[in-house]
């Protein structure tokens, strides 16, 4: 199979894998095994880098032994602000998602949470994680403390 990428759809396939990267790798300090496919496939598509009038966004890097983006290119990418702003919205909607988890199980027991049927137990954590919503879109963590 060959698949056609325009030469002004190229940089926006490098967008496309820096943030696949970001997510796979960005809080590993190894390369796991199973992105292996994810890499080669990655390094495959760099390579074609310059055959798309590309070398401003990619180049080889004798000293990583592999092609890399350019610090052009990322100092002029717009793909980090795409992850900052999945990022940021994550860890509010995960904050919000276990402190109400948590909450319903001091609130209710282990065993009655488990044996609530899903609407109930959806509409009380819903309960609280608008509750939580509210407190962080006024406060953010000004009033979050640990006993």
């Amino acid at each position: 199979m060959k698949i056609a990428i325009p030469p002004e759809e190229y940089r926006l396939l490098i967008d496309l894998l820096e943030i696949a990267d970001w997510v796979l790798h960005s809080y590993r300090t190894d390369l796991p095994p199973e992105t292996e496919g994810c890499r080669d496939l990655q390094q495959r598509l760099y390579a074609l880098a310059a055959k798309m009038g590309a070398e401003d966004l990619v180049q080889y890097d004798s000293v990583l032994g592999q092609h890399a983006t350019t610090r052009e290119y990322e100092e002029n990418s717009e793909y980090m602000s795409f992850i900052e702003d999945y990022e940021e919205n994550s860890f509010w909607n995960e904050l919000i998602s276990r402190l109400a988890d948590r909450d319903l199980v001091v609130r209710e027991g282990v065993e009655a949470v488990n044996s609530m049927d899903v609407g109930e137990r959806v509409e009380k954590l819903l309960t609280l994680e608008e509750k939580y919503a509210s407190e962080f879109e006024a406060n953010g963590l000004k009033n979050l403390q640990i006993r």
